[in-house]
């Protein structure tokens, strides 16, 4: 009869003896799925389909889905990706699963499945050839962020470039008010106070008393 030392050891027991050396990856919890969030659900969070001009809305409307299921870290690659096998004291791979990592590996894929929905036709080339929700976050960010940038720099400076010139005052104003929508659309907010200053620049000489008189109630104020 063969002694109990020489029997083999069940891999939840080989297991328990070396998960120790990733303290930090076996405390993740394999129950916390986020799969359950189905790609329809995040059309409805994220209704703002990435194109080449609304990179900063659309990455704002993933900031809050991110924290709320504790996906940042994987995003922001502060949430380190576990070994995919246990490991002994040596480092060395034991030939079994880590569960560590399948709990993160299933994070991770959601997260590029959810961005993957909210992209635009044009913008899916991006996709080719990226393998992990970090690389494919970084990839947009680095083709796009720039864009919405130059793109807000632009509309600032039709902003305060605006002048009423022929205009009747109600178009003069909803012009105004479109350049600003445009750049609240982009996640760039303009003030009350900077819409009166861009307002009353680009008023005429004959507004002159009128100018004055909304200076004097803003100063008192």
């Amino acid at each position: 009869m063969a002694s109990s030392s020489s029997s083999p050891m069940h891999p939840e027991v080989v297991a328990s003896n070396f998960t120790h050396v990733i303290p930090n990856f076996t405390t993740m919890n394999p129950n916390s799925s986020i799969s359950s969030i189905i790609v329809s659900n995040i059309s409805c969070m994220v209704p703002t389909k990435l194109n080449h001009d609304n990179y900063l809305v659309w990455k704002a409307l993933f900031a809050p889905i991110f924290r709320r299921h504790k996906l940042t870290g994987i995003a922001d690659k502060s949430e380190i990706c576990p070994p995919p096998y246990l490991l002994d004291r040596s480092s060395q791979n034991i030939g079994i699963h880590n569960p560590s990592f399948e709990v993160w590996y299933e994070k991770d894929q959601n997260i590029r499945i959810w961005l993957n929905s909210t992209l635009s036709e044009d913008i899916i080339p991006f996709t080719v050839g990226v393998t992990s929700s970090r690389k494919l976050w970084l990839n947009l960010e680095q083709h796009f962020g720039g864009v919405s940038t130059a793109h807000i720099h632009q509309l600032r400076s039709r902003l305060h470039s605006v002048n009423k010139g022929d205009l009747a005052i109600s178009e003069y104003l909803q012009r105004i008010k479109g350049i600003s929508d445009a750049l609240m659309a982009v996640g760039a907010l303009v003030s009350d106070h900077d819409l009166i200053v861009v307002t009353l620049s680009g008023l005429l000489n004959e507004y002159d008393s009128f100018i004055d008189s909304i200076v004097l109630q803003i100063s008192s104020t």
